[in-house]
């Protein structure tokens, strides 16, 4: 697949809509990897008055990816989100990757990739109340995030 330019991802963010269903789908009952930024860490780490010890052993599970070892939310052994209760116990501090889906680069620029996470989720294509402003700030926040390391190991 080549390299999309702003105008085409501008063109395919048009096509694609979203209003979430509330089903809960996208945090439980199937394996998948939320990874964290370093914000996302923080704020998840002080919602739940840890300490960054504390919450890298108890809530982070290291992720390999691209030659990099990073950090990412554990999963209960239902493939619930590790803040699954009913409801994200820490809504308001959730990680970057949770608040910006659907509209994730590879979701977006794969016609495909859209197609099967549609299957998933009853709310792809539903219409929303995302502006194409806004859902290009979470592609492009989402395309530019950099994602915690997992610490050295001493």
């Amino acid at each position: 697949m080549h390299e999309l330019t702003q105008e085409e991802i501008i063109t395919k963010l048009e096509k694609r809509d979203f209003k979430c269903q509330q089903c809960s789908r996208c945090c439980r009952k199937e394996p998948g990897i939320v990874m964290l930024t370093e914000e996302d860490f923080e704020n998840a780490r002080r919602n739940l008055e840890m300490t960054a010890k504390d919450f890298l052993s108890q809530c982070c599970r290291e992720v390999y990816r691209d030659s990099e070892t990073l950090v990412g939310l554990i999963e209960k052994k239902n493939y619930d989100c590790i803040f699954w209760s009913d409801g994200c116990i820490i809504y308001e501090d959730r990680p970057l990757q949770c608040r910006t889906f659907p509209f994730w680069p590879y979701l977006v620029e794969d016609d495909d990739a859209w197609f099967y996470e549609k299957n998933r989720c009853p709310g792809l294509n539903k219409p929303g109340t995302f502006t194409t402003e806004q859902k290009l700030d979470f592609y492009n926040k989402e395309n530019d995030a950099v994602y915690k390391k997992w610490p050295a190991k001493n």
